[in-house]
C-alpha cells in the first residue's frame, strides 16, 4: 500500500467521525470500514458511504471519500461524478479538485484535467504536486512548453521529488532537447523515480 493511500485509508475513517448523529454513535461502522479500505476492499467500504450518503446527502466528505473508493476500484467516471458532488457542496477544498483532477487524467480529459488542477494551485499554491500534474495534463495535450513550465514550478517548490524530474525530462525529450532531458532523467534516477533507471538506460546510456 503506497503512502498516499494509507492517508486515504486514514481519510476514510475519519470521515465517519464526522458522520451524522445516528451514524456517529455507531462507531464499529467507522472502524469496520476503515479496516475494509486498509485491506484494499474499496467495494466494501464503498458501501458504507453510501448508506451514509442516503442517510446525509450534505456531506461533502461522504461524497469525497466515495469518489476515493471509486477511484481506487478503476471507476474514473463514478470518481468524477462522486467528486463533483463533493465540489457542489464544498468547493474550497484543493484536495476535492485534485483528486477530480487524476480521475479526468485516468479519463484521458486533459483539458478538464489541467483546469481542476489550476483551481487546486489557486487554493494551495504551494503544493508541488499539483503544478506536476498539471504539468501531466498539459504533456498529454502536446502543450509541452506549458508542461515545462509546470514541472519548473514543482521541482522548485521541492526538489527531492524524482517523479518530478523525470516528468520534466520526458516533456525536453518531446521538445528535442536529448541533453537536458537526459540530466533530469538522471536526477530521477538518483532520486529512486519509478522506472527512471530503465529509460537512463534505454535513452540516455544507448547515446551516441
Amino acid at each position: 500500500m503506497t503512502r498516499q493511500q494509507t492517508r486515504w485509508m486514514a481519510s476514510i475513517f475519519c470521515g465517519f467521525l464526522s458522520l451524522s448523529p445516528v451514524f456517529a454513535q455507531q462507531e464499529d461502522m467507522g472502524k469496520k470500514a476503515f479496516e475494509l479500505a486498509q485491506t484494499g476492499e474499496y467495494a466494501e467500504a464503498l458501501k458504507f458511504y453510501e448508506t451514509a450518503i442516503s442517510e446525509n446527502d450534505k456531506n461533502a466528505n461522504f461524497f469525497y471519500y466515495k469518489g476515493v473508493c471509486h477511484f481506487e476500484l478503476h471507476q474514473y467516471t463514478e470518481a468524477v461524478s462522486a467528486f463533483t458532488r463533493a465540489i457542489d457542496l464544498h468547493g474550497r477544498r484543493a484536495d476535492y479538485f485534485s483528486n477530480r483532477g487524476k480521475a479526468f487524467l485516468r479519463l484521458s480529459d486533459f483539458g478538464q484535467a489541467a483546469e481542476d488542477f489550476s483551481r487546486a494551485i489557486k487554493l494551495d499554491p504551494l503544493q508541488g504536486e499539483f503544478y506536476y500534474l498539471r504539468a501531466t495534463a498539459r504533456y498529454g495535450s502536446k502543450n509541452y512548453e506549458a508542461s515545462l513550465n509546470d514541472y519548473h514550478t514543482a521541482i522548485n517548490t521541492d526538489d527531492r521529488v524524482g517523479e518530478y524530474y523525470l516528468g520534466r525530462g520526458e516533456c525536453y525529450l518531446a521538445l528535442g532537447d536529448r541533453d537536458r532531458a537526459c540530466q533530469d532523467i538522471k536526477m530521477a534516477v538518483e532520486r529512486h523515480a519509478f522506472n527512471a533507471r530503465f529509460q537512463f538506460e534505454s535513452l540516455c546510456e544507448s547515446k551516441p
